[in-house]
């Protein structure tokens, strides 16, 4: 398609899909010096923020502490203005943050409905924990051991549908080019998940926690 093209071309996608802006280049096959890149924030500013809810007819007024992180005012897109008030409603960062990852998993059984919500939450939790004892603040988080959560959460292996999705998990990516593991993108989703699993392993008092020799906090 790039090749062929008699015109310009514009392509999107995220800077962690490859190891270097080279390699990018070098996979699309375009040389670089007839390249513009653009790079995004890494977040929203206010005035934007309340910019893009008010095109939905939002005017809610937005808490100083909530992030500005393009996952969630993505999620504002997906959601119909009713959910986004109550989203924007919560009394706190421990309250928003419970209602974010819920519908978070809310929309993905929505997408594929192989996998309820509560599931997915569980999965994602039993993942975070993982994170605890890897080098890497943020993974990597291994096929096997994304299978194993499932198995965990649900009593059976994956197959067919819930494989597929399980590929494709919110706040996860791919840790490498050369590698099919996975990592959390940024710690906006996986602190959340770990206080949840640490607040699960307090009310049924998990002793195997003890055993485990947590490198990230």
């Amino acid at each position: 398609l790039i090749s062929s093209s008699r015109g310009g071309v514009i392509i999107t996608g995220r800077e962690y899909y490859f190891n270097s802006d080279k390699e990018l280049f070098l996979s699309l096959g375009f040389p670089e010096q007839n390249v513009i890149s653009l790079t995004c924030a890494n977040e929203f500013s206010d005035t934007e923020v309340q910019a893009y809810l008010s095109n939905k007819e939002i005017t809610h007024i937005i808490p100083e502490w909530l992030p500005k992180k393009p996952l969630m005012v993505q999620l504002f897109s997906l959601l119909d203005k009713k959910e986004c008030e109550i989203l924007l409603g919560a009394q706190s960062e421990i309250q928003l943050c419970r209602l974010f990852i819920d519908k978070i998993c809310e929309r993905e059984t929505k997408i594929n409905s192989s996998l309820d919500k509560n599931t997915i939450k569980e999965i994602l939790i039993s993942l975070a924990r993982l994170t605890r004892l890897k080098q890497d603040n943020y993974g990597p988080i291994s096929v096997e051991e994304i299978n194993d959560a499932f198995e965990k959460a649900t009593g059976y292996k994956p197959v067919d549908e819930s494989a597929v999705m399980l590929q494709r998990l919110p706040g996860l990516a791919r840790f490498s080019s050369e590698s099919r593991d996975r990592k959390f993108i940024d710690l906006f989703m996986l602190d959340p998940l770990r206080a949840e699993d640490l607040l699960n392993s307090l009310i049924i008092e998990d002793s195997a926690i003890r055993m485990e020799q947590w490198l990230n906090p």
